[in-house]
């Protein structure tokens, strides 16, 4: 499953999206982006589980005041890439 963190700072890093996600065995991939804006970051976290699962990381994360920023967190409906 995808889960798409957004309003990341810029100088967020893969590890600290590990921190952010209580470092979980389950991650496999954590891709960081700019999102079409220069002030914010876009972060693709690939976790090997359900959706049930998925959505409750994500909602354990959505609109937490994170590095002075306040962030969201949803699962992906469709994953291509």
């Amino acid at each position: 499953m995808l889960i798409r963190i957004i309003n990341l700072p810029t100088d967020c890093t893969e590890d600290d999206i590990l921190v952010l996600l209580d470092s979980l065995p389950e991650i496999e991939t954590i891709e960081l982006t700019l999102s079409g804006n220069p002030d914010n970051r876009l972060a693709w976290v690939c976790i090997q589980c359900s959706r049930v699962g998925a959505d409750g990381i994500a909602r354990k994360i959505d609109g937490r005041f994170w590095k002075n920023r306040h962030i969201s967190a949803t699962v992906a409906l469709f994953a291509y890439r």
